[in-house]
């Protein structure tokens, strides 16, 4: 059986996000997938001493052929004295990966870290770097240039370096001859038939993580200019919420990703409301093409990848100085079967990833 590696960026139990449909299509080409959880690459935070770690546990199941490895490693990967703790602790997990590696198995990159790199800079096979997010800007200080650095070296030494956003396809465009954009898909499977007639009551809806990307104070000024309508949010928060939230605000807890789609049943409009900065410059927002697919208006922020879809039909640009308008435009927003239709058909995970191991097996 043929194999893979893979340096996760998130958990197996987490959303199914784009790394597990990666590692769908290896595995329907009959690979068999050593998945490795993300390790902990930057210094600690204070807020990482009250984060409860079932925060990435939404249910998700292992898939057959697919094992996964936990790595006992200390939040020191920065530093070059310290981190000789984290050499000793994986010297046996160590071993187990370069077994996989010399059995011919293929690299995949999904998370940038020093073990990933060492493994690549002794690797003699096919391997990859999937960049879906600007990794770099999720850190700070020596923890964010130590990443700037190993993703460097990453990107300049795998076989093929795949990105996710128009940004990150400048960023490393000189960085590999063998670069492809691939956009973010969404599985629809998982949704219900789409929706043609808005909600009543109104619900202006979000599903996914609230990171210190989300914008709380453009979802509370929308909120208190429609006391009228319902701000559901759902999902796990990684950051503290604005104080005396709007009571037009309901916020949830994760749902698992085969329940989704109840819940986008019950939204009039989906919301992505990311602020706009270093960190989401290079984001596609898997959200948006789950939210299309139901038919749904969509009121995003001019952030990444959104950026070049404010002209599509149902894609609305919300700011603070435009709330008023731009939520009334798109409660009147009536969205075409057909294009709906064909909007899924364009953007399943599996048109999106149709030659995507073939390309990579090639390399060989």
């Amino acid at each position: 059986m043929k194999k893979l590696l893979y340096f996760s960026p998130v958990f197996w139990s987490s959303y199914k996000q784009r790394p597990h449909f990666v590692i769908e299509k290896f595995l329907q080409q009959g690979y068999e997938v050593l998945w490795v959880e993300p390790y902990p690459v930057r210094l600690p935070r204070l807020e990482d001493f009250f984060r409860s770690g079932k925060i990435h546990q939404q249910g998700t199941p292992v898939a057959e052929n697919v094992s996964l490895i936990k790595l006992p490693a200390l939040p020191i990967e920065p530093l070059p004295g310290i981190n000789i703790l984290n050499q000793i602790l994986l010297r046996g997990p160590l071993k187990k990966l370069n077994t996989w590696l010399q059995e011919g198995a293929i690299l995949g990159i999904g998370k940038p870290c020093k073990l990933a790199l060492h493994l690549l800079q002794q690797h003699q096979g096919i391997s990859f770097y999937d960049a879906m997010d600007d990794f770099p800007e999720f850190h700070r200080g020596i923890s964010r240039w130590h990443i700037q650095q190993v993703e460097s070296k990453i990107a300049k030494k795998v076989s093929q370096l795949i990105v996710s956003s128009t940004f990150l396809a400048n960023k490393f465009s000189k960085a590999n001859k063998n670069l492809a954009k691939i956009f973010n898909a969404a599985e629809f499977s998982v949704l219900p038939p789409p929706l043609m007639q808005p909600n009543k009551p109104t619900v202006f809806g979000y599903i996914g993580t609230l990171g210190a990307w989300f914008d709380w104070d453009l979802v509370c000024q929308m909120a208190n200019k429609f006391p009228q309508f319902t701000f559901r949010l759902i999902g796990p928060c990684f950051t503290k919420t604005t104080e005396n939230l709007p009571k037009n605000i309901e916020i949830l807890p994760p749902c698992p990703h085969q329940e989704i789609g109840k819940y986008l049943c019950d939204f009039s409009a989906g919301l992505i409301p990311f602020k706009l900065n270093a960190l989401t410059i290079g984001v596609d927002p898997i959200k948006y093409y789950e939210y299309a697919a139901m038919g749904l208006p969509i009121l995003s922020t001019d952030f990444g990848e959104m950026h070049y879809r404010s002209k599509i039909p149902g894609v609305f640009v919300v700011n603070q100085s435009n709330i008023e308008e731009t939520l009334s435009s798109a409660m009147n927003y009536q969205p075409l079967l057909d294009s709906v239709v064909i909007f899924r058909k364009e953007n399943s995970w599996d048109a999106r990833l149709e030659n995507f191991v073939t390309t990579i097996e090639n390399l060989a």
